[in-house]
């Protein structure tokens, strides 16, 4: 994967790989805001350091194995071992989907005490418009954010 972070306002981007700590890495500046650098191979754990501020995590990445905040990690989806080649999935093709607002449902399944009835009006919209499937908001690293 070739390095690339689009940051157009910035003065300067650098490429940090193995660890937060480590020496930046001066990338390219494109003429469209796009900054470039060094190929990474499958498995290279690296970050963004934008005008003398971070390393930041790549937008872009497929793979934040230190969370969110943390430095984002190289991912090749043609060398992993795949284990779900008997799941043929839905077909979505008309198909209406329903993502809850987050708060509303308990991580363990269930509706909170004070947001129950939220919870449950929330299920009972999804039968009464036909919803085909329902989504997971994902939660942000921190509480409050």
């Amino acid at each position: 994967m070739i390095a690339r972070v689009w940051a157009p306002d910035a003065a300067s981007v650098g490429l940090v790989i193995g660890a937060a700590d480590a020496p930046a890495q001066e990338l390219q500046r494109g003429d469209d805001g796009w900054w470039s650098g060094p190929d990474l191979p499958p498995g290279t754990d690296y970050g963004y350091v934008v005008d003398g501020e971070g390393p930041w995590p790549d937008p872009r990445s497929a793979r934040q194995v230190a969370g969110v905040h943390g430095l984002s990690r190289v991912f090749d989806a043609s060398r992993f071992a795949w284990t779900d080649a008997s799941w043929s999935g839905m077909d979505v093709l008309g198909k209406v989907f329903y993502e809850p607002p987050r708060g509303c449902v308990h991580p363990a399944g269930h509706a909170r005490r004070r947001r129950g009835p939220v919870a449950v009006a929330a299920v009972h919209r999804c039968r009464c418009r036909r919803v085909d499937a329902r989504g997971a908001v994902p939660r942000p690293a921190r509480l409050g954010l």
